[in-house]
């Protein structure tokens, strides 16, 4: 389904029920000190020698998938840590400020981008920490296995980890 399909269904009852439960769980990551950063985003594309830049309008489906997407990362980095698979998390520490709240508070896209600048750049290490910019204890790049390598890394050490399951009937 596209974002398009998606914002046109977003009654739907089964993505209803996410979108009650990515709200939750971005208000327990907001709580816990995460930064929404709303930025303006675009489809970049080359045509016929072309740069095209095509804005993309700030959708609601948009903000659902990237929350599930959180919640899924967080998920396998609790599974890892739970039943000890090596994983690669993503860190990032937080910005040296004495007061959170004020970045939290930024509302204009020049407030927003400057919040950003004071964001120190996440890291993958083999020990657990925290992401600070997303509020979450533990978390693992996980949602984008064909884009990128480390993705398919983690996919790869959650399935090794899983016993094995024949998936096929036997052929007479």
């Amino acid at each position: 389904m596209s974002y398009g399909e998606a914002e046109a269904n977003l009654d739907d009852p089964l993505l209803a029920q996410l979108a009650v439960m990515a709200a939750v769980n971005e208000a327990r990551r907001l709580a816990n000190g995460a930064l929404e950063l709303r930025l303006p985003e675009a489809k970049v594309r080359v045509e016929d020698g072309e740069v095209i830049i095509t804005p993309l309008p700030p959708l609601a489906s948009r903000h659902l998938v990237r929350e599930a997407m959180l919640m899924a990362g967080e998920a396998v980095a609790r599974f890892a840590l739970e039943h000890e698979i090596p994983m690669l998390y993503t860190v990032q520490s937080g910005p040296d400020v004495d007061d959170i709240s004020e970045l939290q508070a930024a509302e204009t896209t020049a407030e927003m981008f400057a919040v950003r600048r004071l964001l120190k750049p996440g890291r993958q290490r083999t020990e657990v920490s925290s992401h600070a910019g997303l509020g979450l204890d533990a978390y693992v790049q996980t949602t984008s296995p064909l884009r990128r390598y480390l993705d398919l890394v983690a996919h790869q050490q959650v399935r090794a980890y899983l016993p094995v399951r024949r998936c096929w009937t036997k052929r007479r």
